[in-house]
């Protein structure tokens, strides 16, 4: 509006100073025949006025412009003005008439706004396409509903999206108590935005401990994926997966504890089990460890599988006579898992004493028994460690070690050497045996008494104490048929 009234005034003010400065001269009479229609503004109308006319582009009558009225027009544009150019010669007048009419500038004339790039939009003049930019008004982020969140441009059709949810995870591992088997370790993702970039599966030991075991790439897919992750090594751990989007957005979630027990128990005390030859009744003394799932039970065993010793975590058995001779000894171990240790121990145990079998005989002297009366002064004796000695049946002995005959004087004792008189026996031998023969000669007749010491590798000891004739005589100075001893 503002341009047009300014137009306006242009043009009135052209006229006045074209009607001032050229006046009309009416020589044909005034235009259109009246002063009213000419508007000279004069009463009179006569060939010798002047008539001043207010406008002469309006093609009146009273100028006769002839065929040299021509009109001329620059266009505006939208920086720079444009006008309409009337110019005529007047025959009457005798002059050239000229009008000019300004026009513009214009003005740019936008159209709508249209997106340029991510942080600009343009909008284009109609007229000669020049453009103006200007940053995006963006509104507040809403969420698509898609996994995405949108905003948009207030005044384009610009708009951005983004991912700033994070991924859905989960994870489960088992078994959640203790195992013998493998563990197994489930992980399922989805991301319905950007996307499912990756997963990283982290593994934490009950000792604080964490490392990698497995990762999975998948590029951004938007299904759901799961896997699975098999647990060789034993221990107890936790598992973390960490998903991540192709936004960068993550998440972790993180499993029960699984517990896996690989390794059998642990046996020890077997070495302090009496293993060699002996007459004191051994005990069994065992105990059994486990670090990871714990123990169970510890048993003794004996070699028909019967427990005669058994606990948690150690057992004890002491031998009893029915378990003489040897016998291998089993001991089980069993942690809570089901995993078994196993070992054996092996007794040696002997508590009869070796036999000493010989041709002597007892008699009774005055009221008075005396056993071991060799009546033919010949000591004839077998010895032997043998089972069947027992009254345990056992199936072996320890053998006979040392085999010794003295002569007992008083409180003097003295070794009879000879082969058939002294042995010693430096291997354990069941079977044995030793036969002693020894013939008195008659310059003994000061000895008191012969006696007879065996021992096995066992540590029993048997005796046996043997009376001569001569030494009866000697004692009772009598024969033993009565007669008075000389």
């Amino acid at each position: 509006m503002k341009k047009k009234w300014k137009g306006i005034v242009s043009i009135i003010a052209l006229a006045v100073v074209m009607f001032l400065q050229n006046p009309i001269e009416a020589k044909a009479g005034h235009c259109g025949g009246s002063v009213d229609d000419c508007g000279c503004g004069t009463e009179y109308c006569n060939n010798s006025m002047v008539c001043w006319y207010d406008s002469p582009w309006s093609y009146c009558d009273g100028h006769d412009f002839g065929d040299t009225w021509t009109y001329l027009e620059t266009s505006a544009t939208c920086t720079s003005e444009g006008y309409q150019h009337w110019r005529g010669y007047c025959s009457i007048c005798q002059q050239w008439y000229e009008l000019y009419m300004p026009d513009g500038p214009l003005g740019h004339d936008y159209g709508s706004w249209s997106i340029y790039s991510d942080t600009q939009h343009v909008a284009y003049c109609v007229r000669c396409y020049d453009d103006k930019y200007e940053s995006h008004n963006m509104g507040s982020w809403y969420d698509g509903g898609d996994g995405w969140h949108y905003r948009d441009c207030y005044s384009c059709s610009y708009q951005e999206k983004k991912d700033i949810t994070a991924p859905a995870g989960s994870i489960s591992a088992t078994p959640n108590s203790w195992s013998s088997w493998y563990g197994t370790v489930m992980i399922s993702g989805y991301d319905a935005g950007s996307g499912l970039s990756s997963i990283s599966l982290y593994r934490t030991s009950a000792s604080g401990g964490s490392e990698c075991v497995a990762s999975y790439d998948y590029g951004g897919t938007t299904a759901s994926v799961t896997e699975y992750y098999t647990e060789y090594d034993e221990g107890v751990y936790y598992y973390t997966a960490y998903f991540y989007d192709e936004e960068g957005n993550s998440s972790s979630s993180t499993s029960d504890r699984i517990y896996l027990d690989h390794t059998s128990p642990s046996i020890s005390g077997t070495g302090n089990t009496n293993s060699d030859w002996t007459n004191v009744a051994p005990r069994i003394s065992v105990s059994a460890t486990d670090s990871l799932s714990g123990m169970s039970s510890i048993a003794i065993l004996d070699g028909m599988g019967t427990i005669v010793g058994s606990g948690t975590s150690s057992a004890t058995y002491t031998l009893t006579a029915r378990y003489e001779g040897i016998y291998t000894w089993t001991i089980i171990a069993t942690d809570n898992v089901g995993h078994t240790s196993s070992c054996t121990i092996t007794t040696k145990y002997d508590i009869t004493k070796p036999t000493i079998l010989g041709t002597e005989s007892s008699i009774v002297h005055n009221g008075t028994l005396i056993s071991g009366y060799l009546e033919d002064n010949i000591i004839d004796q077998n010895i032997d460690d043998y089972p069947y000695r027992s009254s345990n049946y056992p199936t072996h002995t320890s053998g006979l070690k040392n085999v010794i005959l003295y002569k007992v004087t008083g409180t003097d004792r003295t070794v009879i050497y000879g082969s058939s008189t002294r042995a010693t026996f430096q291997e354990s031998d069941t079977w044995s045996f030793f036969d002693m023969y020894y013939t008195l000669p008659e310059d003994e007749k000061a000895v008191d008494y012969y006696l007879i010491i065996v021992s096995d590798h066992a540590g029993n000891v048997a005796q046996k104490k043997l009376t001569s004739r001569q030494s009866l005589l000697t004692w009772f100075h009598t024969s033993i048929d009565g007669s008075t001893y000389q």
